[in-house]
């Protein structure tokens, strides 16, 4: 999630597949997409399909500039992230829980 984009990363190759030749990331195929969903507003919106060598992989951003890294390439997406204000997180902030143990007696 960068800003109000939900980015998500799929591949159509077998990331299991470790057989010499032919392992999974070994070919150089681009067999991975990259997805973004801008939820802000009143209806969530498809933004740009991006094609990567690799799918299986985590997408990370740097400001605005999104990148995507899996197989045996990093690259940074041809879209960036839109610049508007998502909600934000302090990971500093102290949570509190409270559970109630109920006992039963005898």
């Amino acid at each position: 999630m960068i800003n109000s984009q939900i980015y998500v990363t799929t591949d159509t190759g077998d990331t299991n597949n470790n057989t010499n030749p032919g392992a999974y990331g070994t070919t150089g195929g681009a067999t991975g997409h990259v997805y973004n969903i801008n939820i802000a507003g009143a209806s969530p919106s498809l933004g740009t399909t991006v094609v990567v060598e690799g799918g299986a992989s985590s997408v990370i951003n740097s400001g605005l500039g999104v990148y995507s890294g899996a197989s045996d390439q990093q690259s940074r997406l041809g879209t960036d992230a839109l610049n508007n204000a998502g909600t934000a997180v302090d990971p500093n902030q102290a949570t509190t829980l409270k559970r109630k143990l109920w006992l039963r007696s005898q």
